[in-house]
């Protein structure tokens, strides 16, 4: 929850009294007493089930999502960028969006997927 605090504090940008006030109301919240087993789902246009992993707060980096065939069986993995909203996955890539914090834009982002 501290990492949290700390990563919310300073992608919010705020100093002094702001920036106090902010820790303040988010020591406040109440907070989950575990963390949830995935973060999302998504089916791609083959018929299988990609899950997203949970990722701890404060974790920036790249999302993983596991793949699994209609039986259960698992395919491998695929690290996406952590900021990518996944909307469509089709055979050989992956459609999302992110938001550009800076100018304020939401841009669509095609990635390849290449299969062993």
């Amino acid at each position: 929850i501290r990492q949290y605090i700390a990563a919310e504090v300073q992608a919010a940008g705020v100093g002094g009294d702001e920036r106090r006030q902010l820790e303040a109301t988010l020591r406040e919240v109440p907070y989950p007493g575990t963390m949830p087993a995935y973060a999302g789902l998504e089916v791609d246009r083959e018929g299988n089930l990609w899950v997203q992993a949970a990722r701890r707060p404060g974790n920036s980096g790249l999302s993983r999502w596991t793949i699994f065939d209609a039986d259960g069986r698992m395919l491998g993995t695929v690290d996406v960028p952590a900021r990518l909203s996944v909307h469509e996955i089709g055979s050989d890539w992956i459609l999302g969006t992110t938001f550009d914090d800076e100018i304020g834009v939401e841009r669509v982002q095609l990635y390849s997927l290449r299969k062993p």
